[in-house]
C-alpha cells in the first residue's frame, strides 16, 4: 500500500476519534438536570385561586325576590381593610312582609286609628279597614326601585374578603294598583284602578363574612337596625249601617328589623 495512502488514512482515523471523544464530553455536560420553580401567586386563608389584584365584586341575592326585590349590588376595594358598596333594583311584591303584617299587625280588630288614617267621607266608625293593606286578591304589585349605600370594615384579611362590618342604608320604594269598588255599597269590584306605594327606609349593622373563590364570591350577612315605613294604600270597610265603603289609608310607622341574606357574585 502507498505511504501517502496510509498517512491519510492514519490522519482521518485520528479525526475521527478526537472528534468522538469530545461530542461524548459535550453531552456529558449538557445533560445537566435544571429545575425550575415558580412560586405561587400569595393568596388568602380559605381561598381557591384567588388573585389578589381583583379589587372589585359583582354580586345578586338569590333569595331577595322574597322581600320583593331583585338587586345588583357592585363593591369596591378603597384599601386593605375597607371597601364601599352600592346596589340597585327592581322591587315586586313583598311576600315576607306580607307575612309579617299578616301575623303580627292584623289580628282582626279595628286599628284604624292605631295604624294610618283613613281618607275618606264616612263618618262613624269603620270596621275592617285595615284587612286590605295586604290584600292581593284585587291588588297587584307594579315595578318600583331599589338603591343601597353600604361602607364596609373588613377585620382577619385584607378586603374584599374575609368577615367584616358595615353600615347600611337602604331604600325600598314598593308600587301596587288596586281594583276599586263599584261604589253601590257592596264589596263589589269595578274596573277602575288606582294606584298606591308603600316607602321602607333601613338603616342597619351588619356583620358578615365573605368567600373569594376562584372567580366567584359567596357572602353571608345578618344585622339588626331601624325601618322606617310609609305608604298609601287603597282600603275597603263596613260603616255602621253595613254598607261597604272605600278611601286611601295613610300610613307610618318605624319597626325594629332584622337582615339575614345570602349573596353570590364575580370578583374581578
Amino acid at each position: 500500500m502507498p505511504k501517502p495512502f496510509l498517512a491519510l488514512l492514519f490522519i482521518l482515523v485520528n479525526c475521527a476519534s478526537t472528534y468522538a471523544q469530545k461530542d461524548k464530553e459535550s453531552k456529558q455536560r449538557d445533560s445537566s438536570i435544571i429545575i425550575f420553580s415558580e412560586s405561587p401567586r400569595p393568596g388568602k386563608k380559605g381561598s381557591k385561586k384567588y388573585v389578589p389584584e381583583d379589587n372589585n365584586v359583582i354580586k345578586i341575592a338569590p333569595l331577595g325576590f322574597l322581600k320583593g326585590c331583585l338587586p345588583v349590588y357592585y363593591e369596591k376595594k378603597i384599601s386593605d381593610l375597607f371597601t364601599l358598596q352600592a346596589g340597585v333594583g327592581v322591587t315586586t311584591r313583598n311576600y315576607v312582609r306580607g307575612l309579617v303584617y299578616n301575623a303580627l299587625d292584623n289580628d282582626n280588630t279595628d286599628k284604624s286609628s292605631a295604624d294610618y288614617t283613613w281618607n275618606t267621607t264616612s263618618s262613624g266608625e269603620l270596621y275592617g279597614a285595615d284587612d286590605e293593606l295586604y290584600n292581593f286578591d284585587y291588588r297587584k304589585a307594579k315595578p318600583g326601585y331599589f338603591i343601597s349605600l353600604q361602607p364596609r370594615l373588613y377585620f382577619e384579611n385584607e378586603a374584599p374578603e374575609g368577615i367584616f362590618m358595615a353600615l347600611s342604608f337602604d331604600h325600598y320604594d314598593y308600587r301596587f294598583q288596586s281594583q276599586v269598588l263599584k261604589g253601590d255599597g257592596t264589596s263589589a269590584r269595578g274596573n277602575k284602578t288606582i294606584d298606591e306605594y308603600e316607602k321602607m327606609n333601613d338603616l342597619m349593622v351588619l356583620f358578615g363574612w365573605q368567600v373569594l373563590y376562584d372567580r366567584l364570591s359567596l357572602e353571608y350577612t345578618n344585622g339588626i337596625g331601624v325601618r322606617n315605613i310609609k305608604g298609601e294604600k287603597y282600603a275597603t270597610a263596613i260603616d255602621g249601617y253595613g254598607k261597604y265603603v272605600d278611601g286611601m289609608a295613610n300610613y307610618k310607622k318605624t319597626t325594629l328589623n332584622l337582615e339575614f341574606s345570602i349573596k353570590v357574585g364575580f370578583h374581578f
